[in-house]
């Protein structure tokens, strides 16, 4: 299984863009018997696409696109909000009768009980979900590889390759956030020196100040700022601060 799992991890490394990764993903976990996946950090339109999109594959995918659940994940917040409070992997698992309609959700100790129609439709009765948390990033997400057998059933069944799908899934992550990040820094196009003025902005020093540890002049180093807060469509210098920040462009 680890030999399967550094093949993956070669050709996730070799991905150039966000489509192969896509694909790269559902061939690897299809390979390994679960033909729908799902990735979703929820809507971060507001994020300047810092975020890659969420997606899914196989039937999962279709019976999202025909019930619209993709285009309104509104329906599934609750669900996914509670489930992003977990903070290790943990098992998914259908509750044993559907009640009326929509989402609901009981949590146990390393279990959440669903009652979730549109996998009902999808024929899938449990997942292992990976919980995507990463410091300076508010936004939660989740990564599900999906089963049709009960929640039981699939424990028993992972306690080989369980690691190594957790594994290629925090690995996928990684490298999809990257991705998007670099097509993001790509659009800003923030020079090495606006980035390092703002870099030192975030840690509390002056104008003054950056210059001498930059070793440029005063007025440079404000022209750097002005042309950064340009770049970021911020009227003022915090702001402009403030934006980078949110999108990855600096560290803090």
């Amino acid at each position: 299984m680890m030999s399967i799992l550094s093949d993956f991890l070669d050709r996730l490394a070799a991905a150039t863009t966000l489509e192969i990764v896509r694909e790269e993903m559902k061939r690897f976990f299809e390979a390994q018997g679960h033909p729908c996946i799902a990735y979703d950090y929820g809507s971060n339109r507001h994020r300047g696409g810092r975020l890659p999109e969420r997606f899914a594959s196989g039937q999962l995918r279709r019976t999202l696109v025909d019930r619209g659940v993709r285009d309104d994940p509104r329906r599934c917040r609750p669900v996914f909000e509670l489930a992003t409070s977990y903070r290790r992997p943990f098992y998914w698992e259908q509750l044993a009768s559907a009640r009326h309609g929509g989402s609901g959700a009981i949590r146990t100790e390393n279990r959440l009980l669903v009652n979730c129609l549109w996998a009902r439709e999808a024929r899938q009765s449990s997942a292992l979900v990976v919980p995507l948390r990463h410091r300076n990033l508010p936004a939660p997400g989740l990564f599900s590889i999906f089963s049709e057998l009960p929640a039981p059933e699939l424990d028993r069944s992972l306690e080989v390759r369980g690691p190594a799908l957790w594994l290629a899934a925090l690995a996928a992550d990684e490298k999809m956030r990257a991705m998007a990040r670099s097509a993001v820094v790509q659009a800003v196009g923030l020079s090495p020196r606006e980035k390092e003025c703002l870099e030192w902005l975030s840690g509390g020093l002056r104008n003054d100040r950056i210059a001498e540890r930059m070793g440029i002049t005063r007025s440079t180093v404000e022209l750097h700022l002005a042309t950064a807060r340009k770049k970021l469509g911020a009227v003022t210098r915090e702001q402009a601060l403030v934006k980078a920040l949110s999108l990855g462009l600096i560290d803090p």
